[in-house]
């Protein structure tokens, strides 16, 4: 189990990196319409962090070491896959493809990333 949890908050992080990438990718060469549901699901995210992130420390006094235990980790985790989902179905299997290449490619290897991790990084339900 004590094994699993590094890789799962890799995987997390790494999940992170690649959505961010993919994002970026969509805003570059995407419609304008694409652009800007992006850009929207981008600032939810950011917002929701924000409010976890001052909930856990300042809020509770006392409390500012329980940051670091399991629970608060899986309540400001983001849920990779269904944003990731949300990405798929903006900006279409033609360029999620090209931005997972882009990311494969080009990024992924500076990163030094397993191939395993990435692949699941970047899992979608083909709709």
């Amino acid at each position: 189990q004590s094994s699993q949890y590094p890789q799962s908050q890799a995987l997390d992080a790494i999940s992170g990196a690649a959505f961010g990438s993919i994002c970026a990718y969509i805003r570059e060469y995407g419609t304008p319409y694409q652009t800007s549901r992006v850009s929207a699901l981008i600032s939810t995210l950011l917002s929701q962090q924000k409010l976890e992130d001052s909930g856990g420390s300042s809020s509770t006094g006392g409390g500012g070491g329980g940051n670091n235990k399991g629970k608060k980790q899986q309540t400001s985790t983001p849920d990779w896959a269904s944003l990731r989902q949300k990405v798929y179905q903006i900006g279409g299997d033609w360029l999620w493809t090209h931005a997972t290449n882009y990311w494969r490619v080009k990024v992924a290897p500076q990163m030094q990333i397993p191939v395993v991790l990435m692949e699941c990084a970047l899992q979608v339900e083909n709709v």
